[in-house]
This record gives C-alpha cells, sequence and structure tokens, in this order.
C-alpha cells in the first residue's frame, strides 16, 4: 500500500506535468514558487486565493483529463475529470487516493459494528 508522502510526491508530479509546467496554474509546493506577499493582489490568474499551497488552476479540460488518467495509471484508482476540477488541490487528492487505496485492498476488513 502506498503512504501518504509518495502518493502526495508522486501526485505532485503527475499535476505539474499534466499542467505543461506552467508555474502560474502548478501548486506552488510543487514549483517553489513563494506565496503572494499578506496583503497584496498579485495571484496567477483564476485564482480566488493564494492561501493554499497545494491548490492548482485547470483551464482547459484537457488538463483536468490528462491528471485523471495519470492518477488511473499511477494509483489504480479511477476519478473523473470533473471530481479533478472541483478538487483542484494536490493534498486533497492524495488524501482520497490513499483512502480509495485503503479500501480497495483485499486485505482491509472495516468495522462495521454500530458506534456506541
Amino acid at each position: 500500500m502506498l503512504s501518504f508522502d509518495d502518493t502526495y510526491r508522486a501526485l505532485g508530479r503527475i499535476v505539474t506535468n499534466a499542467l505543461e509546467g506552467d508555474a502560474t496554474h502548478a501548486p506552488r509546493s510543487q514549483t517553489g514558487r513563494p506565496q503572494a506577499a499578506p496583503g497584496t493582489t498579485e495571484l496567477p490568474a483564476g485564482r480566488q486565493s493564494d492561501e493554499d499551497a497545494d491548490d492548482f488552476t485547470i483551464w482547459e479540460r484537457a488538463q483536468a483529463k490528462r491528471i485523471a488518467a495519470g492518477i488511473q495509471q499511477a494509483f489504480d484508482v479511477e476519478y473523473a475529470p470533473d471530481v479533478v476540477v472541483a478538487v483542484a488541490n494536490v493534498r486533497r487528492l492524495a488524501q482520497d487516493i490513499v483512502e480509495a487505496r485503503r479500501l480497495l485492498d483485499p486485505h482491509f476488513h472495516p468495522n462495521l459494528a454500530p458506534q456506541q
């Protein structure tokens, strides 16, 4: 089973490559691009905030399709491009992938006992 850290690193590369290495759309966490200074309005086009370094911006459906295809190939988890667009955050997608892989693990046995 993949760890969160391994998933996060691999997904970061997939996202950055799918966005064609465009540092203005790729997550800052993957490009080393500094965060905008507090109080400035210099945000990459299309972003509402620059608070989360793992956020990325998708400008074309083809980019979302490439990210979804990369997730399918790398992690054997199927995501619709619309889900990638809706989440648009490397950390949250990595967490979802790790959880999906955990649930798909044949040795995983959920605790179905009622909560007390």
